[in-house]
């Protein structure tokens, strides 16, 4: 999941937003999708997880 732009361009004045240190994309949004799928489906269970880092050339 993600922003052909991040963060998008109403949010610029948020830096947090654009930085990993701050939690950036996923303080933003996983919140919002885990609340609504609880909502909308009820609780669910995580069986498994995986954790990839993605560095682009600047470190970010």
């Amino acid at each position: 999941m993600g922003f052909p732009e991040w963060p998008r361009a109403f949010q610029a004045d948020a830096r947090w937003l654009a930085d990993r240190a701050q939690g950036g994309f996923v303080r933003e949004v996983l919140s919002h999708f885990i609340y609504l799928t609880d909502r909308l489906v009820g609780p669910v269970r995580l069986t498994g997880s995986a954790y990839v880092l993605r560095v682009t050339a600047d470190g970010e």
